[in-house]
């Protein structure tokens, strides 16, 4: 598979300096890059990410469905946006999360099943604090 690095350069709302609609982070449906595009997930996307999902931890393990999966992937959410990354015409076999820096629990969770740090986004959802993304690949 070939390696998809991304960038993400994001910048909060400050009320001093708010953001118009085309400024909001992943305010696009599909964003290409060098090595990669990322698109919102669709329904091919979302059935071959839970059929990955399905059968490995922690989702094997805690009785996730490829089906629970995908709806869950596909169903509709106003506070966020998924993204499929695809290379080469192929959804790639990797995942992302974010975790904020001040919670240890969940950074120990996701990196005791694999997920390695990427890149940190320093005051993203509180001033002082970072979310730290994260990335598990797949295959």
């Amino acid at each position: 598979m070939n390696a998809c690095r991304v960038t993400i350069s994001i910048m909060t709302e400050r009320p001093e300096n708010p953001m118009t609609v085309a400024e909001k982070p992943f305010a696009e449906k599909r964003y290409s890059l060098a090595s990669c595009r990322l698109q919102l997930m669709d329904d091919q996307s979302a059935r071959v990410i839970s059929n990955i999902l399905a059968f490995q931890d922690p989702w094997l393990r805690l009785g996730y469905t490829e089906d629970g999966l995908f709806r869950y992937l596909t169903r509709t959410d106003p506070s966020l946006n998924r993204y499929a990354v695809v290379v080469n015409k192929e959804t790639a076999g990797v995942i992302w999360a974010t975790v904020s820096s001040f919670n240890t629990p969940a950074l120990s969770f996701y990196k005791n099943i694999g997920f390695a740090d990427i890149a940190e986004l320093p005051d993203l959802v509180a001033a002082g604090f970072s979310e730290i993304l994260l990335q598990k690949k797949c295959r």
